[in-house]
């Protein structure tokens, strides 16, 4: 199994067997995978979540000016930044004339330094309003007006379409170093205590992680998650784990 750092595995499956064989409970030991192979034992769990994959949508907010002469309009764009883990903030301004400008001009203003501004993940189009929209892998982004123009309407801000982050996707996943072959997949999630020898007086833990990734497109996918999800539903974190070896396989 692949490792991401010092205690944390993950696996894929891209094909399941039928009648949920992928997953097995013998002795209080989870077993997963074709062939079987252990994961943990079903009470040193501490954690546990089954996580469905989402697309992505890409965030579109509008921004309408309205011309007043001499006046200093100006936009804080925010985003997160995958490839740093850093945020992004780029600050951009313009300064309307005594007379002439429009909400055209104005509009052309921002959209002329947000697409010139390689940092931001952020296209900028429209004409007499302002039409944001964020970049394939930045889905979000934050506005906030700054200059003369806070707290008055010269600069109105309105989310179009929220924006939302993707989950189990194979480029999310590849952002986190998981490299799969297939489009999406279901996330089972475990975390657990892991002995890792013996001292003197009693055995030493290690707190762990182990992911499986089950292929979206994968027969029989549904009837091994909702095994999974059984299994699961008997976990009484720090109770008693007399149930788990009689969970319905489907």
């Amino acid at each position: 199994m692949p490792t991401l750092y010092p205690n944390q595995w993950y696996t894929s499956l891209e094909t399941v067997q039928a009648l949920a064989a992928d997953l097995s409970v013998v002795d209080r030991m989870i077993r997963s995978g074709n062939p079987l192979t252990d994961v943990c034992l079903y009470p040193s769990i501490t954690k546990a979540t089954i996580t469905a994959p989402v697309a992505e949508t890409l965030q579109v907010s509008t921004i309408t000016p309205t011309a007043v002469a001499s006046t200093a309009y100006g936009i804080t764009l925010s985003q997160y930044d995958y490839a740093t883990g850093n945020p992004i903030v780029k600050q951009y301004y313009y300064t309307t004339a005594a007379s002439g400008d429009t909400a055209t001009t104005i509009g052309d203003a921002f959209r002329t330094q947000i697409n010139a501004d390689p940092t931001i993940k952020v296209a900028a189009t429209g004409t007499t309003t302002l039409i944001l929209t964020a970049e394939t892998g930045y889905a979000q982004f934050q506005v906030i007006k700054t200059g003369s123009t806070v707290g008055n309407t010269s600069l109105a801000v309105a989310a179009t379409t929220p924006g939302v982050v993707a989950i189990g996707t194979q480029a999310a996943l590849a952002r986190q170093g998981i490299t799969l072959p297939s489009a999406t997949y279901t996330q089972i999630h475990i975390e657990y205590n892991q002995n890792s020898g013996l001292n003197l007086k009693d055995q030493v833990t290690l707190a762990s992680v182990w992911d499986l990734y089950i292929s979206q497109g994968a027969t029989n996918r549904a009837a091994l998650v909702t095994a999974w999800t059984e299994m699961l539903g008997n976990l009484i974190i720090g109770g008693t784990d007399a149930s788990i070896e009689n969970f319905a396989v489907v």
